[in-house]
């Protein structure tokens, strides 16, 4: 199943070592836990693959992948508005962010 993503999104992906194998299954090998704010989301593994989106935050790891977040986005219809994060998520993020 190909997926389709703005050519604008894609530029912004410059750095996928990958070659977008994504967009060829559907879906990115990194499992989301929650959205973590403006084009961020927390992986449910918060070991890092490598990928050089993936940013340590503690003990978890947040993806900064512009095309991950439009396929998650666009499969799950789940934003968080300005990048606001709410109810057990957000706690969360104030954990993680904030030691």
């Amino acid at each position: 199943m190909e997926v389709q993503v703005a050519d604008e999104v894609l530029r912004k992906t410059r750095k996928c070592d990958d070659h977008f194998s994504c967009l060829k299954s559907g879906r990115c090998k990194c499992e989301v836990e929650f959205v973590a704010g403006d084009r961020a989301l927390c992986l449910k593994d918060s070991q890092a693959s490598g990928c050089r989106y993936q940013v340590s935050v503690g003990e978890n790891t947040i993806c900064r992948c512009p095309t991950h977040y439009a396929l998650y986005v666009a499969q799950h219809g789940h934003t968080s508005a300005n990048g606001v994060v709410h109810g057990q998520a957000q706690s969360h993020l104030r954990r993680i962010l904030v030691p």
